[in-house]
């Protein structure tokens, strides 16, 4: 399966074309777009989702849905609805392998009707958003009285959501990239937050007094682990779908032609700046990890697809280090191994990246040798050891 998304005209995004795979980056300059594109593209995977669900629904006899959608609806609930204006055109495509392609369309200020999926086609999906404002998360769930009535806006909700999710029982998940473990205790109903260091260098802390680093980062992995091995689509497809037939009066309606177990399942993680408040070293492990749990949803038979807007050079260069092992690891896997763990190799298929500058896009990922463009990862020190070597030169 293949997935496109192409924006025209939509806030600071101009015109550009995508191709999303299971691993995105997008890097450019500050207010250049990068969230916005996420966002967007969050959007247009949750319409596709509903188009399953119908699809689904009405394949099983159900011909009137139960759920109706709204984009100005949509667009208003998550701030949206200022970036789209008589001139924005967005189209979403999913192209199967056998050559079947859906499309969602927006143009002219107006949704096209979502577009009817065969059996064969059908998948449910979960979208999930890991907002920047995430380090206000440790602070929220320490004092839940002085939050109850206060809001941080649409993403960060939608991070907290997930993020409480992840945590309803008591819970036990590494954070490699800082050395620690993440706990949840509970007793008497009330959830206890901690972070012991894995090398016994302090003892055990509330996630509210850890470093910056990892308040900020913690919440990417937690959320990650719980999708890869806990998050039930069986219960999210009961509660999206069955409970609306059930208050409908509709379940007797209900014939399904196929089995919600025969649905392929995908998970969409979209991770605005995960380098936040992290050391270099601290970045490079970070993505470690998340390509870890990538593979280990894969092990569980579900598929987790992460998309990241970052102003990192680590980040690229670490997936590079992680592309380059499993192409040597290829031809010499002991080797490779030894270098770097397999359970941290990234197929090259797998990965996308691109710059987003001017409202327009590039592609970053070298069509032979299958790296993202060096040239492009750190410019910036780049143009500094240049000016370093002018002003040396004025010394001689």
């Amino acid at each position: 399966m293949k997935e496109y998304i192409t924006i025209h005209q939509v806030g600071p995004l101009h015109d550009l074309t995508i191709e999303v795979k299971p691993m995105t980056v997008v890097i450019g300059p500050s207010s250049s777009g990068k969230s916005i594109l996420m966002k967007v593209l969050a959007l247009f995977r949750y319409l596709f989702k509903m188009a399953n669900v119908r699809s689904y629904l009405h394949n099983a006899s159900i011909s009137r849905s139960p759920f109706r959608l709204r984009f100005d609806q949509l667009t208003k609930a998550n701030g949206l609805h200022t970036l789209f204006g008589p001139a924005s055109q967005v189209t979403y495509a999913v192209e199967f392998d056998d050559g079947t392609r859906y499309e969602i369309k927006y143009q002219n200020k107006k949704l096209a009707t979502l577009p009817a999926i065969a059996n064969a086609h059908l998948s449910f999906w979960k979208e999930s958003y890991i907002s920047e404002s995430r380090n206000m998360i440790p602070n929220w769930l320490a004092h839940p009285a002085a939050n109850r009535n206060a809001s941080m806006g649409f993403y960060f909700n939608e991070t907290l959501h997930d993020f409480d999710r992840s945590s309803d029982r008591g819970v036990h998940v590494a954070l490699p990239h800082v050395g620690m473990t993440y706990d949840v205790h509970i007793a008497g109903g009330i959830k206890r937050y901690t972070v012991t260091p894995t090398d016994g260098r302090h003892a055990t802390i509330t996630l509210d007094q850890a470093s910056s680093g990892v308040q900020t980062s913690a919440a990417i992995p937690i959320i990650l682990n719980y999708f890869a091995h806990d998050f039930s689509f069986t219960d999210a497809f009961r509660e999206s779908v069955l409970s609306y037939l059930f208050e409908g009066g509709r379940l007797r309606d209900y014939k399904p032609t196929i089995e919600f177990t025969a649905l392929s399942k995908a998970l969409h993680v979209h991770i605005e700046e995960p380098e936040l408040s992290l050391d270099p070293m601290s970045q490079c492990r970070l993505v470690e990890c998340v390509v870890d749990l990538m593979h280990q949803a894969s092990n569980n038979e579900r598929r987790l697809h992460v998309m990241m807007a970052t102003h990192s050079p680590y980040v690229l260069t670490m997936l590079n280090c992680l592309i380059h092992a499993a192409q040597a690891g290829a031809k010499h896997p002991d080797q490779a191994a030894a270098i770097i763990p397999q359970q941290y190799w990234m197929d090259h298929t797998q990965v996308a990246a691109y710059k987003l500058t001017d409202g327009h896009i590039e592609d970053l990922v070298d069509d032979e040798i299958h790296f993202i463009k060096a040239e492009e990862i750190d410019h910036v020190s780049t143009h500094v050891y240049d000016l370093e070597d002018q002003l040396s030169a004025l010394d001689d």
